[in-house]
């Protein structure tokens, strides 16, 4: 501003201004000084220089090869596996271990997909994340039933032939109705 209440813009590097100490916490006064015909003036402004705020959790993630297939009656979830990875406001991540996490087990009476919910707690904020289980009913585990012989093999040997049972085909049978063909030296002759 000049005395006859003209004004101009000074263009950067025309002017003097102080440098602040970035490093130290706290409000600092700033200078600004410009000379023209001889003639300096001085004028200042504050700044604040604050700490740098500690990153905060945004959200989670999860990842990884973990059992998503239970049974009606499970009354717990296999978690191992599960890569549960916290996400941050500068754009860090940490892997979150399963021991720093929580979560609910849903209702496994009955059959169909259902919904885990993942829960992280850390510094007052709780974030969830989820993930869908499919719940099965029972199934029996077969077991073996009968083992069947098929095939065109020898029964009459005289004495002192090498025995022989090539053309012998062990079957066996399992308590859910299903068969398997046992291959040769899965099974024993005695």
């Amino acid at each position: 501003n000049y005395t006859d209440g003209t004004q101009k813009t000074i263009p950067d590097g025309e002017f003097d201004i102080t440098t602040p100490d970035m490093s130290v916490v706290d409000a600092q006064q700033i200078y600004v000084s410009y000379t023209d015909n001889g003639v300096t003036r001085r004028t200042s402004y504050y700044i604040n220089v604050m700490e740098i705020p500690a990153p905060s959790l945004v959200s989670i993630s999860l990842s990884g090869e973990y059992k998503t297939e239970y049974q009606v009656g499970d009354t717990s979830l296999d978690l191992e596996g599960l890569i549960v990875t916290a996400h941050y406001s500068d754009d860090s991540t940490k892997t979150v271990s399963l021991d720093s996490i929580r979560w609910d087990v849903p209702d496994m009476t009955t059959p169909g997909e259902k919904e885990v919910i993942i829960r992280y707690n850390e510094t007052g904020v709780d974030i969830t994340d989820t993930f869908k289980i499919i719940v099965s009913e029972e199934t029996e585990v077969a077991t073996l039933k009968s083992v069947v012989l098929f095939g065109e093999y020898p029964i009459d040997f005289y004495v002192g032939d090498e025995f022989s049972y090539e053309g012998l085909e062990v079957v066996a049978n399992y308590t859910d109705g299903t068969q398997k063909t046992i291959p040769d030296g899965e099974f024993d002759i005695t």
